[in-house]
């Protein structure tokens, strides 16, 4: 299945449930419903819970559908049980970290396999924790890597770099953080960024003869927690 069939069916889906839920919540309204339905089916928080499902099911781009999920869950758990919101964060907000933990692990064990054994020259690995980091990437065969910002923020100018051959992937991560990635006019990037309370911005600015260079690509790939970055070409 294509992902423009997979998101279409998934607006379908969730267009229908919205309209039912309005339906049902009207006649409600005026006494017409013969029969009771449990609060929780039909709540809010239900409603963020299958509207993030669908996007995990349908879409390349989770991050949004998790968060759903997560948020409809724990208020959920809050009024089925009577249990207080806050006790709930306070409880489990330890879980925040060991979830970017794992996170970071498989990512940074996929980009080791992706990468192999190429040289310095060729890829990035650029972490800034607490701290800032600026660099100029100087490769005649420039083929991706990582960039890492934790509480701090990367700069990163690929002008004097040549993409090589083929298909390759920046995997980013930002928590709490910032990205700034500049490349020339001529690369012909797709921003795959996944926002979670964040942002992620191309701005990029193209002539009416642009003309990407065939047989190249290059993919911004990662997420974008409670913080921002962007790519630009100048």
């Amino acid at each position: 299945m294509s992902q423009y069939t997979r998101s279409t069916d998934s607006r379908l889906i969730i267009g229908l449930l919205f309209l039912l839920l309005g339906v049902y919540f009207l006649l409600n309204n005026f006494n017409l419903i013969p029969f009771s339905i449990p609060y929780y089916l039909v709540s809010w928080q239900t409603l963020l819970i299958v509207i993030g499902v669908l996007i995990i099911a349908t879409s390349d781009k989770k991050g949004g559908g998790i968060t759903l999920v997560i948020i409809g869950g724990v208020f959920l758990l809050s009024d089925i049980f009577n249990i207080s919101f806050w006790n709930i964060i306070s409880q489990f907000w330890p879980l925040v970290f060991v979830i970017i933990g794992v996170s970071l692990l498989i990512r940074r064990n996929q980009e080791k396999k992706r990468i192999g054994e190429a040289s310095m020259l060729e890829v990035i690995d650029e972490s800034a924790v607490f701290s800032g980091n600026e660099k100029i990437v100087s490769s005649d065969w420039f083929r991706g890597g990582r960039i890492t910002s934790i509480f701090g923020g990367n700069e990163i100018n690929l002008m004097n770099s040549r993409l090589a051959e083929g298909v390759h992937v920046i995997d980013v991560f930002v928590l709490f953080g910032g990205m700034e990635i500049v490349v020339p006019s001529e690369w012909n990037v797709k921003v795959d960024v996944s926002p979670i309370l964040g942002g992620f911005e191309d701005k990029r600015q193209f002539h009416q003869d642009y003309s990407p260079e065939a047989g190249q690509q290059l993919i911004i790939r990662g997420q974008v927690i409670m913080g921002g970055g962007e790519i630009r070409n100048a």
